[in-house]
């Protein structure tokens, strides 16, 4: 059990573990399930995020990131929060919508991330007071460690969608956004009504709620690099870093390069990756007694 309480919540994988959200609080779990830490999200953040069942409230990470995000609806807007899920501590915070919220209103917020700590929120929006129906829009952003950056402003994904004011007799309509991304292409999925044709100049004409998806190529498309790793000697450490570009990693280590690569450990305490820097993440690992090896595994 994880908290007795509503299950409108939902989880995610980071690397080394898993979190789940539970109404305000945040919890983070190893991968063998143990409990790490609980967080009061509104409390740590200080944004009011919805602290009841939370329907318009996500989380998403991925499980080569070190970092859980959580994006919702408050008020007129919705806001991403960041959690480094080492330290369990509050990050930074950014607000997604970037129209004046006095003009609009959002609802039903999803959010997805890649491996190199870019995301995408979905969510709800009607930009205008006469805006006839429900849109679904995305905005992707990237997030560097400390701060958050914007990648796109905020878009229509599909094809099918009303130009402000409405531009058609019977207005398009998505809702229900769903959201996953890859370090090459973004995919959406909604209900609504919509031209079956894809010919957003004509009328929609598919019952309402149909499931539909687009696949919209990643704004900053890149493949998972693999990373190139240096070691250097500080004083009585070594310094392990790597291009930041492959994304984060845990480090391995073994006495012997004859052991197989999958008995290796994890070192113990895992070092912080700190960074990016130059380029570059980085590992301090103590210098011990007789030789040692180190690898990099996600």
């Amino acid at each position: 059990l994880v908290e007795a309480s509503a299950i409108w919540d939902n989880m995610c994988a980071f690397q080394g573990g898993f979190a789940i959200r539970v109404g305000p609080n945040l919890y983070f779990f190893d991968n063998n399930g143990n409990s790490l830490h609980t967080n009061n999200v509104i409390t740590q953040s200080g944004i009011s995020f919805d602290g009841g069942r939370g329907d318009g409230t996500r989380i998403g990470s991925d499980i080569r990131s070190h970092y859980v995000y959580l994006a919702g609806n408050v008020g007129k807007s919705d806001f991403v929060a960041i959690w480094n899920a080492q330290t369990y501590q509050f990050v930074t915070s950014a607000r997604v919508c970037e129209l004046d919220p006095q003009f609009t209103t959002t609802d039903r917020t999803m959010i997805a991330v890649d491996a190199l700590d870019r995301f995408t929120v979905a969510y709800i929006l009607r930009p205008t007071a006469n805006f006839p129906q429900n849109q679904i829009v995305g905005r992707v952003g990237q997030f560097n460690g400390s701060s958050v950056s914007w990648l796109t402003p905020s878009f229509f994904p599909f094809v099918n969608h009303d130009a402000y004011g409405g531009a058609t007799v019977t207005p398009y309509k998505t809702e229900g956004p769903t959201v996953s991304m890859t370090t090459r292409q973004i995919c959406f999925a909604a209900k609504g009504t919509l031209n079956s044709t894809n010919n957003a100049a004509a009328e929609p004409d598919t019952q309402p709620e149909t499931t539909v998806y687009t696949v919209i190529s990643h704004p900053a498309p890149v493949a998972a690099p693999a990373p190139t790793m240096t070691i250097t000697q500080s004083g009585s450490n070594v310094i392990i870093s790597w291009n930041a570009d492959a994304g984060f990693f845990t480090l391995v280590s073994s006495t012997t390069l004859t052991a197989p690569l999958g008995t290796w450990a994890a070192v113990s305490p895992q070092p912080a990756t700190t960074g990016p820097v130059s380029g570059k993440y980085s590992m301090t690992v103590p210098i011990g007694a007789g030789p040692k090896y180190f690898d990099l595994k996600r």
